[in-house]
C-alpha cells in the first residue's frame, strides 16, 4: 500500500538516489532520527531482507519524529549525536518528500543545516551539524545571558550586526570585537568580511566586545563556550592593544 499516494517502490528509489547526491556548498540538509528512518526502510523494503515488511501496516513509520534528537524542554539539538547511529542526513528534496507523505510530529521545528566548505589548502564540503554557540552578556554580566548560534562561515560583520539587533545598539556606536589567543593577549577582529573559522574563533575560546560612546562598565562580552567575566573599563583601547588592564578572564 502506498503512503499519501506515493508508490512505495518510487519512495525507495527516489530517496535512495537523493541520498547519493554530492554535498554542494550552501545546500540545505536535514537531520532525521535514525530510529524513524530505519522503520521507514522496513516499510518500503529498502533492503532486500525487508521484503516481507513492504506495505505492512505494523511496519508503517508514522509521523516523522525527531524527538530522540532534541532536548525535551528547549527543542535544542542534543550534544554528541553521531551520524547514522543517531541521525541520518537527508537533502532538502528528500526531506520535503517525506514530510509531504508522512507528516511531521506535533509541528516539530525541522533541524536544518547547511553545507559549508572547510580546509585551508584542500577544500572539502561537510554538513555543519553543530553550530558555534556564542554567549552574549551585557553590563558586566549583571543582566541576563543571551545565547546565539552562528555558522563557522558567518562573517564577523554578521556577528556584530546580530548583537546590534539583540541589544538595540545604535548605528553611530562603534563596536569592536576582540578574542583571547594567549593567556593575556587579545586580538582585534577588525576584518568584517572574515568568517568565524578564518578568524580562528572556535568553541572554547573567549572573546570580548568593546562599545565606544558608552559609560565605563557598559561592556558586552562574548564567549564561545563558557561565560567570561570583565573587570575594569576599556573605553580608551586602541585597535592594536593586546592586553586589557585590570581584566580578569577566568571562567
Amino acid at each position: 500500500m502506498a503512503s499519501g499516494g506515493w508508490n512505495l517502490e518510487s519512495q525507495k528509489t527516489e530517496i535512495r538516489d537523493l541520498l547519493e547526491i554530492p554535498l554542494v556548498k550552501g545546500d540545505k540538509w536535514y537531520l532525521l532520527a535514525t530510529s524513524w528512518f530505519k522503520q521507514w526502510k522496513k516499510y518500503v523494503g529498502y533492503e532486500s531482507w525487508d521484503a516481507f515488511n513492504i506495505g505492512q501496516q505494523e511496519a508503517h513509520p508514522g509521523l516523522l519524529d525527531n524527538s530522540s534528537l532534541l532536548e525535551d524542554c528547549t527543542g535544542i539539538l542534543k550534544e554528541h549525536l553521531i551520524n547514522e547511529l543517531d541521525y541520518q542526513l537527508v537533502p532538502l528534496n528528500a526531506w520535503n518528500k517525506l514530510v509531504s507523505c508522512y507528516g511531521l510530529l506535533n509541528d516539530q521545528v525541522p533541524v536544518e543545516r547547511y553545507v559549508i566548505e572547510q580546509g585551508q589548502f584542500v577544500k572539502h564540503c561537510k554538513v555543519e551539524v553543530y553550530l558555534l554557540e556564542l554567549k552574549i552578556c551585557q553590563k558586566q554580566f549583571q543582566s541576563g545571558i543571551i545565547n546565539i548560534s552562528m555558522s563557522r562561515v558567518d562573517i564577523i560583520g554578521d556577528v556584530l550586526e546580530s548583537i546590534r539587533v539583540i541589544f538595540d545598539v545604535p548605528f553611530d556606536v562603534e563596536i569592536r570585537l576582540f578574542y583571547k589567543y594567549m593567556s593575556n593577549s587579545y586580538k582585534n577582529l577588525s576584518r568584517m568580511e572574515s568568517t568565524l573559522q578564518e578568524a580562528e574563533l572556535y568553541s572554547g575560546q573567549n572573546a570580548g566586545l568593546y562599545l565606544s560612546k558608552l559609560l565605563p562598565g557598559q561592556v558586552l562580552a562574548l564567549s564561545s563556550q563558557r561565560i567570561v567575566r570583565y573587570v575594569g573599563c576599556c573605553r580608551h583601547l586602541s585597535p592594536s592593544v593586546t592586553r586589557w588592564p585590570g581584566q580578569n578572564w577566568s571562567s
